[in-house]
């Protein structure tokens, strides 16, 4: 019977089950060796965090992060400088990205007359990605009427 811990695909795939026990074996071993030296916390946080890294050139995310988890290491690999720097971007990327959507919506009220509890904004509200949110200001800057921006936006 499968225990409750292993991912319910790694039951069935002999290769993705090798692969968890190796992953698993790296993690552990780093965990370990992360314990007994003589690393303060910040130092063992970016320690196994660039373990994992390195695990995800060979395994699937899933199984780093339920090895991770399993060994009570997912909210030190948080600490670490590296996924402190990723947090940091996507928050900076998310005020950029919400920036651009308020102006989109401000330059649509303005040229149209657009309420503000238009359905277009919540359509893009909907865009993660940045750069079309910015060729969707220009075009809100610039097209003759609400319906080709509707247009641009549908394309």
């Amino acid at each position: 019977m499968p225990d409750e811990k292993t991912p319910r695909h790694i039951h069935t795939d002999w290769s993705a089950k090798a692969d968890y026990i190796s992953c698993k074996e790296i993690l552990i071993g780093s965990k370990n060796n992360a314990e007994t030296t003589c690393m303060d916390r910040p130092a063992k946080a970016d320690y196994i965090a660039s373990i994992a890294i390195f695990c995800g050139g060979l395994y699937d995310a899933e199984t780093i992060c339920k090895v991770l988890d399993e060994e009570g290491l997912t909210d030190l690999v948080f600490e670490s400088s590296f996924a402190k720097q990723l947090i940091q971007q996507g928050r900076e990327e998310q005020r950029v990205r919400e920036c651009a959507i308020e102006n989109i919506i401000t330059v649509l009220e303005i040229r149209f007359d657009m309420q503000e509890a238009d359905p277009l904004s919540d359509r893009l509200s909907a865009i993660d990605d940045l750069q079309r949110l910015k060729q969707l200001l220009r075009a809100a800057v610039q097209v003759p009427h609400l319906e080709a921006f509707q247009d641009m936006l549908d394309a």
